[in-house]
């Protein structure tokens, strides 16, 4: 039997036969490298008719097995386990999610969001709802290294945007890269005494956060975004994602396990950002822990900030040209 704690140590990717499919394999298998984890490729089979079922099975397999020797003539390192599953593919890829380090599927945008049916786009409802970050590749991203090698993040001055934050930089420091801060405009809700102290006042929550990423990741570059005010946060978003290596943004989890709703920023950056992009929800999900019978996972240290320099941190502005 494996563990929760010991499952942690996976990175899931879900398949299918899109090419934004095959490129979150290749992702996913570089990011399993980078964290000496194992790396799940997973393949769900909504519940076919009898007349189907064989069929649909060997395609299956074969998707699975091209997958597999995708990932593993990438990162030929990195052990690859397949997972075929039945069932409604949102509820099996959040199961998987709640006992992995990420989650990451492709994004096809050439597909009507309203082509999920009833419960919606399927990425939009895993990110709602999943026990861990979830990472989704667009058609556009090319699957090359950017020369900047920078890490976005888009800052809310919510628990969600701070978790963001945090994880954006473990992500920058693992990549030794910079982290880029561009401020996304939101409706704050109502103050109260929990969002006072989980998000202070504006404009001192911002550099709060920044001095509190300095704090625990030394010797980590911190760029702010001065773009035009009047420029759309989003738009400079897309702008970024053209040079970025992988952009990070927070989105709340929900309670009601139908909820979709990611917001535009999330849901538009899902299908055009030209990078990979983290969604990290608050700590809590609403799933229970399933544990994942493969392979043991590989040793070796699983926090990307563990061994990080200690050099004197650096924050400057940042102007999108």
């Amino acid at each position: 039997m494996v563990t929760t704690e010991h499952a942690k140590r996976r990175i899931v990717v879900g398949v299918n036969e899109s090419a934004s499919s095959r490129a979150a394999v290749i992702w996913a298998a570089k990011q399993a490298s980078r964290r000496r984890c194992d790396l799940i490729i997973t393949h769900i089979d909504p519940a076919p008719s009898d007349s189907t079922r064989l069929q649909d099975a060997t395609s299956s397999h074969l998707l699975l097995a091209a997958s597999a020797n995708a990932a593993s003539l990438r990162q030929p390192t990195v052990p690859v386990t397949s997972l075929l599953l039945g069932g409604a593919i949102s509820d099996e890829l959040i199961q998987l999610s709640s006992a992995a380090l990420l989650l990451v599927t492709g994004v096809d945008e050439a597909r009507p969001r309203g082509s999920g049916g009833a419960i919606g786009p399927i990425e939009d409802r895993v990110v709602m709802h999943a026990g861990c970050p979830v990472v989704t590749i667009s058609g556009r991203w090319d699957g090359t290294e950017r020369p900047e090698r920078d890490v976005v993040v888009g800052w809310t001055d919510d628990p969600s945007g701070w978790r963001a934050m945090q994880v954006a930089a473990s992500e920058a420091q693992l990549r030794s890269a910079s982290l880029i801060v561009v401020t996304i405009d939101t409706q704050l809700p109502a103050p109260s005494v929990k969002t006072r102290k989980a998000a202070p006042d504006r404009p001192a929550s911002l550099a709060d956060a920044v001095d509190s990423i300095h704090k625990t990741h030394r010797g980590l570059r911190i760029d702010l975004d001065q773009s035009d005010p009047d420029t759309d946060h989003l738009q400079a978003l897309i702008r970024h994602a053209e040079r970025a290596e992988l952009m990070v943004i927070g989105c709340p989890l929900s309670d009601d396990r139908w909820s979709i709703r990611v917001g535009v920023t999330a849901a538009t950056l899902m299908r055009r950002a030209a990078c990979p992009v983290m969604l990290v929800g608050q700590p809590g999900a609403t799933y229970s822990s399933r544990q994942i019978g493969a392979n043991t996972a590989s040793d070796g240290p699983a926090d990307p900030a563990v061994g990080a320099a200690a050099v004197l941190p650096t924050t400057r502005l940042h102007s999108l040209t």
